[in-house]
């Protein structure tokens, strides 16, 4: 990233500190002179700007408390160099993130008559935050509120800022402390009527008792039937041994009964679970709907029977721009043939940091994030460079950082040293 300076006016101070020191929080910077022009050249290899950053994926409530606490870090650094604060650039375009450590870099411009607001810098981050987010949306939101008020320095804006988070948050987080004890003690109550090993071990305990008393039960009635038959007993004798049988005889074939009822139950639950797994699945209830992707010109015709289906045969379908853009791909031209990127969801990140990359090229020319391949209003595919190492190429020219052009089939693409074909 390159800022210059057309005249030779510099404010002597704050210049010679950028020039000299390696500050904290600010990009590595190097001064060059050209032709009585000052041109300060910041270093952004393996680091995204904001605005390329969340340009999909939308900053996040976390996300914006942690860019409050580098920009806060970074004005305590340079207050120590005793550098203005209001020379810091505020802009999402050179605001920059390194992508490995998640750290937040900022430019300084030490020249006078700089035209920086921080009132359009929050508008920006209004813009890149996600609106589904409420703590983050809020937070933004407050942000312009506070920045209108000129009386207020960017450094007492962003304490104020992270001073009403701190006090926000800790109640939340009592809060969710005393959800989640009480959805514990809640679960542990519930898992108490969960059917679990242990329990079916002492079931099928109690079923074997149950077998083991009938058969029991059974043998006496069998052994007091022998006794009554090779045995002449007294009066009293047979009336115990017609007691006991009777009641051994009753509670054998109580203990049978149950037991069948019990295994045409367990039947009859089996099979209602398996009719359940198959109805519940059954497509008939449900309105699935199939989109093709080929279309046939009018909406009358896309809505064919399958009688007339082998009417089509050898006509030729008309494919909409989406199927062709499904289709489209990029394929390698190095020793590796086999890579090929699919454009059939965009936007694609191209890069070898997997995480951020929606594409992981594991090469040495590739930078964690290299590249992106988008789509436009108009339906056209889209490359931008993201700041790449070795470069972006377009039919063997080399994208400017943040450069987005079209693409067509037929070009040449490349990341660093690998060239794909778009086809």
């Amino acid at each position: 990233m390159i800022i210059d300076k057309k005249t030779d006016q510099q404010d002597g101070y704050q210049y010679h500190m950028l020039k000299t020191n390696h500050i904290k929080g600010i990009l590595p910077c190097t001064v060059r002179r050209i032709n009585n022009e000052i041109f300060l050249y910041y270093c952004i290899d393996s680091k995204l700007s904001l605005s390329s950053c969340y340009e999909i994926k939308k900053m996040q409530a976390d996300e914006l408390r942690s860019l409050l606490r580098e920009m806060q870090k970074t004005i305590a650094s340079i207050r120590e160099y005793l550098l203005d604060e209001s020379k810091i650039v505020y802009n999402i375009k050179a605001i920059y993130k390194e992508l490995s450590s998640e750290r937040t870099f900022f430019a300084l411009y030490p020249f006078e008559n700089s035209d920086i607001c921080f009132m359009d810098f929050a508008e920006q981050i209004l813009a890149i935050t996600d609106h589904e987010d409420e703590n983050a949306i809020s937070v933004a939101y407050r942000m312009c509120e506070l920045a209108q008020n000129k009386e207020l320095s960017v450094r007492e804006i962003i304490e104020m800022l992270l001073r009403e988070e701190t006090q926000q948050t800790e109640p939340e987080q009592n809060n969710i402390s005393k959800e989640k004890i009480q959805a514990t003690k809640e679960w542990a109550e519930e898992t108490d009527d969960f059917p679990n090993e242990e329990k079916s071990e002492q079931e099928k305990v109690k079923k074997d008792h149950n077998i083991l008393f009938t058969c029991i039960s059974f043998a006496l009635f069998i052994v007091l039937c022998c006794l009554r038959k090779f045995f002449n007993l007294t009066y009293r004798e047979n009336i115990i041994s017609l007691t006991v049988m009777t009641i051994t005889l009753l509670l054998t074939f109580v203990s049978i009964y149950f037991e069948i009822r019990k295994r045409k139950k367990e039947k009859t639950v089996e099979k209602t679970a398996a009719d359940i797994d198959i109805d519940e699945f059954n497509t008939s209830d449900y309105n699935i709907s199939v989109k093709s992707d080929l279309h046939y010109g009018t909406e009358s015709q896309n809505n064919i029977s399958e009688e007339k289906a082998g009417e089509l045969i050898g006509e030729t379908i008309v494919l909409n721009p989406e199927v062709l853009r499904k289709i489209s791909r990029l394929y390698s031209r190095n020793t590796d043939a086999s890579i090929q990127i699919g454009l059939e969801v965009l936007p694609i990140t191209v890069g070898k940091l997997a995480g951020r990359a929606d594409c992981i090229l594991k090469h040495s020319s590739i930078s964690r994030i290299h590249a992106r391949i988008s789509q436009n209003e108009q339906n056209q595919i889209c490359l931008r460079d993201l700041n790449s190492t070795n470069g972006t190429f377009k039919n063997g020219i080399r994208l400017h950082p943040e450069e987005e052009i079209i693409i067509n089939p037929g070009d040449e693409i490349g990341f660093g040293t690998l060239i794909f074909d778009y086809r």
